[in-house]
């Protein structure tokens, strides 16, 4: 594979096309068709961060599996102390939480600083009450921003 004009190539195949690379710029992932054994292999490989999908899943709206436990750590320390640092090799996400107070409405902030350089922002009204829905809330928000970092 080489790159032309400073990009690689976003789909390929062996000649026999028993697998395709599908890695699209406006997606967060690199999609691999395959065989039933391929995909085994590939997910048992600790060196891969490998996770199953198909046509009718919403994959795009969940963490991979093996961030999904840092998401979790990151949303409990941020409900406990206001305050946290996620850290993936794709880059940062910085986020503090001020929770509602009585009719105030509280924020979450998040900042991601992807390993691309661009920093990004974003900014949350939080009106949830509730521990259970904010805990889900600020979860979401955590794992949309890991996915934002691409």
């Amino acid at each position: 594979m080489d790159a032309q004009d400073g990009h690689a190539p976003n789909l390929w195949w062996p000649d026999d096309r028993a697998w395709c690379v599908a890695t699209e710029i406006d997606l967060a992932w690199t999609y691999v068709g395959r065989s039933v054994a391929l995909m085994r292999d590939a997910l048992a490989n600790p060196r891969l961060e490998a996770q199953s999908a198909s046509p009718d899943d919403h994959f795009q709206r969940r963490p991979p599996e093996w961030l999904a436990p840092a998401i979790e750590d990151a949303a409990t320390e941020l409900l406990d102390s206001g305050t946290a640092t996620l850290h993936t090799w794709r880059g940062t996400v910085h986020a503090q939480l001020e929770r509602p107070h009585g009719p105030t409405d509280g924020d979450l902030r998040i900042q991601r600083r992807p390993s691309n350089g661009y920093v990004g922002s974003s900014w949350h009204r939080i009106t949830e009450h509730d521990p259970v829905r904010l805990r889900r809330n600020v979860t979401t928000a955590l794992t949309w921003e890991v996915i934002e970092l691409v």
